[in-house]
């Protein structure tokens, strides 16, 4: 059967069977190539649908089979809230026989049953205990997106709908969406509200509802087999005093309870808080409840409450035409109610008919409003792709505005410890946060443990005492004691916590940040500051505010790989934490195609719902920190911190310190790196502090700095710089660090020494290097050029040494060139005679003879050329090859780090093309091309998604040999990087485009068929040396 026939039946069903465990990317993510290309801002879609559960999800497949176009849109980071997200993994059976095949496809993939412990299940699909039918919560969101997705549905996760756009005749016309990304636009010709409650018609049209009652569902394990359906617990406030008990899918000994509270108000912050609360009262009373629950262990929690909503919606004040919702209002699943959503769904749109015109935009609708608005939608597209969204001037639209003293955005692993640090100084703090768990990477994406940094800081040590106790106490296990912690001394301190929200843009008054604007639940407000933290670990609020910041290396732009935690259950290896490729967050499309790549690469049972972005935006500081400051043990007089790790930047890295080998991954400098304050303040915008791993830093810097355990500290401590700033009433540039740091230092927080500034002794180091003492070659390279260049210089013409040759190379002195030939020789022949194993698995150790290889290439690359260095490296590279497959790890752990399958001669190829940049020459062409046709280098381009995980770093080395050989004058080289315009990756395609711009001297944009005509009507190409700077 061909593909096409495969996805025309696919429009006939719902597809959830075949995403199978870590399925392959060859079979799947083919069905994601055309998301966002089947619409733009011209053209847009029939339909927009608000919020991805059962009800949106069902329309959704209803429209597309009449032939619309659907776009489904949710604030949350997976489709299936309704079950997945409230946790209710269970169905009652009645009405099981009503299913058809395709309902249990999507429900219970059979491909789930190897992640499922539980050997006591029946019939169908091993899945029934009693009268219930137990779901995977990791099932429903992987086979509801891939569902909407091979149905040719565009899925667009993260994004809160915020406004509906009308014409002169009050007919829908678009809708406004909120994102980290900003507040945009897209055009539609009908609207459907499937939100939770339909909650987003309820406020837009100020209908009049009250939130009765909500419920919240805790997964626990270590619980003995029961048949309890409910049980009593007393004292706690619950309805009825009772919790309902529900089996799991996942081992016998997995159990969930679901409890009931009356609710106050219709604040879902509140409510969730709330929630927590009560999950650890009811974790510690239920062990005392029932003989059943004596060792049991809460392990995870819903992502939000189930919400029992009162009022009648009256559909005569809803003013706008072509405008419907769908609510669901079963508390109770069964099969049942779900074919009744399912025919619903069908009903509601039999109703809606396609219609050809294009609607014009008069006015915006939005919660608490209305406003005329007469603007032009201009295609949004990021480097080269085109999205359906075009930006919004959310200033047109007079929102409701909220004060503070200070504003914590984001409460992260910075965020939560910046807020309480600052409200236990009586400062009156907001703390703004996407999820309604606190913590971010550490609680939200699983990454719970510390990997690196300074984790005997007396901080550190205090905090995760305090959430030991609170596990012990609470029998509150794995991500929850953390989170509940930061919960619980957030409201003791009177902090105000907004959970839910969308940071989604920012306004300015010259150079002051004067408000951020919120999105929470569809309501768009302003928060005006005193001071604002920006802790969102992605630089958001800056971004917004108009600072200037950098994304990843300074040359590709390229970070380090995302990863996606799948929740562990009683894991065999270690299998549940695996990078899946490399993304660049602060793009709505890249974004989306991480969320979609981890949707299809996750386990079956359920994986966090947070992605583990390792890199992101540096903001530009009043000082950005860099790899001169760490390797020279740079102390400085406003020092508020301290870092402490290895170099681990998830990427083999193409930075002249990597090649040169002075860096490689896991380097160690044996010393704690020193936070300047003037890095977390913003270079140009006024009443903004940065904290987390977005502060002022280069981008080999963030390797050192970008552990929790020092991301946590850096947050208290910035917390405390802020409440100085209020205290005070001072700009945050005339700030004296003085009373803070004494404060640290009393604390044992920081070193007295750390502060005291001291200069490298320059002299000292190029003697130890005139005696051998290789130790101190990096040190040296670090150093200003114009300081210590001649005393090198000096000390190689008294003496002339090997590692004073090195280190004038560095710095482009060709003194010593011979001196490294020489040695590269005497290595070369060595390896010919042992050879390298086609086995090798790369461990980046610089004294292997095949980095001392590569060493000495890059660093004759780091000098102009002279004969003897170009005759031997064309050498080098006649006999290079890749040495033959991807060599596969047999460990757990590297087994999932896509940045350490590589070819065995990667790195050997990555710094012949090094050097070749540097010094292109017409001779490297026939061997550089020759490398270029090897079948295990070749053909990595992606285009449409597939096996995107292992092909990354494939067709990142093809990249680089394709501009190593255009530089050189090769056309291959320029037809490879023309193709690579249509890259999936935002990188590849942004770098392609970068080089092919600096040799030809023209821009032929993203357009491939441009560049072919600028490359027909050049007759020949000149070799075109690299110029850059080094990068510290």
């Amino acid at each position: 059967m061909k593909r096409r026939e495969f996805l025309n039946i696919g429009l006939l069903t719902l597809g959830g069977v075949l995403v199978g465990r870590n399925f392959a990317f060859a079979d799947a993510l083919t069905e994601t190539q055309e998301v966002f290309r089947r619409a733009d801002p011209v053209s847009s879609y029939d339909m927009i649908i608000n919020g991805a559960g059962l009800c949106g999800f069902f329309i959704a497949l209803e429209a597309v089979k009449k032939g619309l176009k659907v776009l489904i849109v949710d604030k949350r980071t997976s489709p299936g809230f309704d079950i997945a997200a409230k946790r209710k993994l269970w169905l009652s059976a009645e009405g099981l026989e009503e299913w058809d095949k395709s309902l249990l496809d999507l429900f219970f993939p059979t491909d789930e049953q190897e992640e499922s412990l539980n050997n006591t299940l029946e019939s169908p699909r091993k899945s029934r205990s009693g009268n219930e039918l137990l779901l995977f919560a990791g099932s429903i969101k992987k086979g509801m997106l891939r569902s909407l997705l091979v149905n040719q549905v565009d899925v667009l996760l993260m994004n809160d709908v915020c406004g509906i756009l009308t014409n002169d005749r009050s007919e829908t016309s678009g809708v406004l969406v909120a994102s980290k990304h900003g507040v945009f636009s897209i055009p539609c010709r009908s609207f459907v509200d499937a939100t939770d409650g339909v909650l987003f018609t309820r406020e837009l049209f100020a209908q009049k509802y009250q939130i009765r009652e909500a419920g919240f569902v805790l997964e626990m394990d270590s619980v003995h087999k029961n048949s309890l359906g409910k049980l009593h617990l007393s004292g706690l406030n619950l309805l009825n005093d009772t919790v309902s008990v529900h089996a799991g899918k996942k081992d016998k000994d997995q159990y969930f309870v679901e409890y009931r509270f009356a609710t106050e108000d219709n604040d879902l912050s509140h409510i969730e808080q709330r929630a927590r609360l009560l999950s650890a009262m009811v974790s510690k009373q239920i062990r005392e409840a029932d003989p059943a629950f004596s060792k049991a262990r809460t392990r995870y929690a819903a992502l939000e409450c189930s919400l029992n909503i009162e009022g009648e919606i009256d559909s005569r004040k809803i003013g706008i035409k072509n405008y419907y919702y769908m609510e669901n209002s079963s508390e109770f699943y069964t099969c049942k109610t779900v074919c009744g959503i399912k025919e619903q769904a069908k009903s509601l749109v039999e109703k809606i008919e396609k219609s050809p015109d294009m609607n014009s935009v008069s006015q915006v609708y939005y919660i608490g409003g209305k406003a005329e608005c007469n603007v032009v939608p201009e295609c949004y597209k990021e480097n080269g792709f085109m999205t359906p969204l075009s930006p919004f001037p959310v200033d047109i639209l007079k929102l409701d505005k909220h004060k503070t003293v200070l504003l914590v955005a984001g409460a992260g692993t910075a965020g939560a410890m910046a807020a309480l640090s600052a409200s236990q100084k009586q400062i009156q703090t907001v703390v703004v946060e996407y999820f309604n768990e606190l913590g971010g990477t550490k609680t939200v994406a699983g990454v719970n443990g510390y990997y690196r940094g300074y984790q005997e800081h007396k901080f550190i040590k205090e905090l995760e005492q305090k959430i030991k106790t609170v596990a012990a106490e609470t029998n509150l296990v794995t991500t929850l004691p953390r989170s509940y912690y930061y919960l619980q001394s957030l409201l003791e301190h009177k902090c105000k916590i907004i959970n839910g929200a969308i940071l989604c843009a920012a306004e300015v008054d010259k150079t002051k940040l004067k408000s951020v604007t919120v999105c929470q639940n569809g309501r768009l407000y302003k928060i005006l500051a005193e001071l604002t933290i920006d802790a969102t670990g992605d630089g958001d609020v800056a971004y917004f505010a108009g600072e200037n910041y950098s994304v990843g290396d300074s040359r590709m732009g390229i970070t380090q790989n995302y990863s996606h935690w799948d929740i562990p259950f009683k894991p065999k290896i270690k299998d549940y934490n695996r990078d899946y490729d490399i993304i660049n967050n602060c793009e709505i499309l890249e974004t989306q195609r991480g969320l979609y790549l981890s949707h299809y690469e996750s386990h079956f049972y359920d994986f966090y719902p947070m992605l583990a972005i390792r890199e992101s935006r540096r903001i530009n500081a009043v000082y950005n920190l860099s790899t001169r400051d760490i390797i020279s043990d740079t102390c400085y007089e406003d020092t508020i911190a301290q870092a402490r790790s290895d170099y681990d930047p998830h990427y083999f890295s193409s930075s002249e310190s990597s090649r040169c080998g002075f860096m490689l991954p896991h380097f160690d400098n044996m010393s704690m790196v020193n936070i300047p304050y003037r890095s977390i303040v913003p270079r140009k915008i006024d009443g903004l502090l940065l904290s987390g791993k977005s502060i002022g830093q280069s981008y080999k810097a963030l390797q050192f700095t970008r552990m929790s355990a020092d991301i946590t500290v850096l947050g208290y401590v910035t917390g405390m710089l802020a409440a100085q700033i209020l205290k005070k009433k001072c700009n945050v540039r005339e700030l004296d660090v003085t009373p803070v740091q004494k404060e640290l230092i009393a604390s044992s927080y920081l070193p007295a020494d750390a502060t005291v500034a001291r200069k490298v002794d320059l002299q000292d180091i190029v003697d130890k290097l005139s005696t051998g003492d290789e130790t101190v070659l990096f040190k040296c390279c670090m150093q200003e050029k114009k300081q210590i260049l001649p005393l090198l210089q000096a000390a190689f013409e008294k003496r002339p040494e090997i590692f004073l040759a090195k280190a004038l190379a560095w710095f482009g002195d060709t003194s010593g060139s011979n001196y490294i030939i020489d040695e590269l020789k005497t290595l070369y022949r060595q390896e010919q005679q042992e050879g390298h194993a086609s086995s090798y698995f790369e461990k980046y150790d610089d004294k292997l003879l095949y980095w001392q290889i590569n060493k000495d290439i890059a660093l004759l690359g780091m000098m102009p050329a002279t004969e003897d260095g170009n005759e031997m490296i064309n050498y080098i590279l006649e006999e290079t090859k890749s040495g033959g497959e991807m060599v596969v790890s047999d460990d757990a752990y590297t087994k999932g780090r896509i940045d350490l399958q590589l070819i065995p001669y990667y790195n050997r190829i990555v710094n012949l093309c090094f050097y070749l940049e540097r010094n292109p020459d017409v001779k490297f062409i026939e061997n550089l091309e020759k490398l270029m046709d090897d079948p295990n280098i070749k053909g990595y381009k992606t285009s449409e998604y597939n096996q995107t995980r292992w092909r990354i770093y494939g067709a990142n080395l093809e990249l680089l040999l394709a501009v190593a050989a255009i530089r050189c004058g090769s056309m291959k080289g320029t037809e490879c990087l023309i193709s690579y315009l249509e890259d999936i990756h935002s990188n590849f395609r942004y770098f392609s485009r970068n080089e092919l711009c600096s040799v030809y001297g023209k821009d032929g944009g993203y357009d491939r068929a441009a560049w072919r005509k600028l490359v027909k009507d050049k007759k020949s190409l000149k070799v075109s040396p690299l110029k850059k700077s080094i990068e510290v």
